[in-house]
């Protein structure tokens, strides 16, 4: 009787070691997602949710930036266990890594390469819609410097002459940050006189106005698209909050609006 029992418990051993050897744990698989190009000091959010478990097992999830230029500094803020911030303070080219845990064994590391472009120089505005409507064609370009100052230099071509109008100076870190302007140039009309203008010198309120203007666009809906290597920096405002970009006909500082910028220098 004792040698039956033994024989049943060992044979109900076994059937549960098989049992469990059949059940092994299987490896999580990472996902991240992300834009792939950036601005210096831009915030990028990196996603990853989409990260599975066969198992159906929670996962913990660990960032880290195996590679990156020389002199950057830490470049991640986790926003929540699935996701993180990139604010990267020096260009060139990251690669940014996701390990995903399911309490019991690390996944292969998925990767993301990020190239960050300096957006510091000359840029020239080569298209707006919808444009402004003048009978006079707009020269503009600005200058970032990397101090965060920059300068808003603004020609008009009018019946064959060209004439510089304005020269606006302020700041802006990054080029997700708003323009403020502290200083503004400009031939005032009938006389056309050159005149400068300062936080404490404004009597037409023209950094008032210019700043107001800045102000109506809010944070969240503005969109810096890099393209052609970074020499092309499109920027698009939707004021309306609708997600679109086209459906105005005429301008408007708080409607959607896309302007193109081309670097020069």
């Amino acid at each position: 009787m004792k040698s039956t029992i033994f024989s049943i418990c060992g044979t109900l051993l076994l059937v549960f070691f098989v049992f469990n050897s059949c059940q092994q744990n299987t490896s999580p698989v990472a996902v991240v997602s992300g834009d792939s190009t950036s601005f210096v000091g831009d915030n990028l959010l990196l996603d990853g949710s989409l990260s599975t478990d066969a198992d159906g097992d929670s996962l913990t999830f660990r960032w880290s930036v195996p590679t990156g230029p020389e002199g950057a500094g830490e470049v991640l803020k986790v926003v929540e266990p699935a996701s993180c911030m990139f604010i990267p303070d020096a260009g060139g080219s990251y690669k940014v890594e996701l390990v995903v845990n399911d309490g019991t064994i690390d996944s292969d590391p998925a990767a993301l390469n990020i190239e960050v472009m300096d957006f510091h120089g000359k840029w020239k505005l080569i298209s707006r819609t919808p444009p402004f409507t003048t009978p006079a064609e707009a020269i503009d370009t600005v200058v970032y410097n990397e101090d965060g100052t920059f300068e808003y230099h603004s020609w008009y071509k009018y019946q064959g002459k060209t004439g510089l109008t304005s020269i606006g100076k302020g700041t802006q870190d990054t080029p997700v940050g708003k323009m403020v302007y502290t200083e503004f140039t400009m031939a005032v009309p009938p006389s056309m006189e050159i005149q400068t203008f300062t936080e404490d010198n404004d009597p037409l309120g023209v950094l008032e106005r210019a700043n107001k203007l800045n102000e109506e666009v809010e944070p969240g809906k503005s969109v810096y698209v890099l393209s052609d290597g970074g020499n092309t920096l499109i920027t698009k405002y939707d004021g309306n909050d609708d997600g679109d970009f086209d459906d105005i006909e005429t301008y408007s500082p708080t409607g959607d609006m896309i302007v193109v910028w081309e670097r020069i220098k």
